[in-house]
């Protein structure tokens, strides 16, 4: 999985800059930042379908185990 460092800071980076504990499904800001995030993690090899909420601060991920691993995500 290299290569995919820069993308684990901008997600940290985004997430502080937005305040996630304000986030609202409303929020055209957190809307942007939502997509970005599942867009990104969709990116990833292995990775099938991602769906994320800031308002719940959940990701939910569809993956094919037989080409990424749990390790691999928890390095995100």
């Amino acid at each position: 999985m290299k290569g995919q460092r820069p993308m684990k800071s901008n997600i940290k980076n985004i997430l502080r800059g937005v305040g996630v504990e304000r986030a609202s499904p409303e929020d055209p800001t957190a809307v942007k930042l939502t997509n970005f995030i599942e867009k990104e993690l969709t990116n990833l090899n292995g990775v099938e379908k991602c769906e994320a909420s800031l308002s719940t601060k959940t990701i939910i991920l569809r993956i094919d185990d037989d080409i990424i691993s749990k390790k691999d995500l928890l390095n995100v």
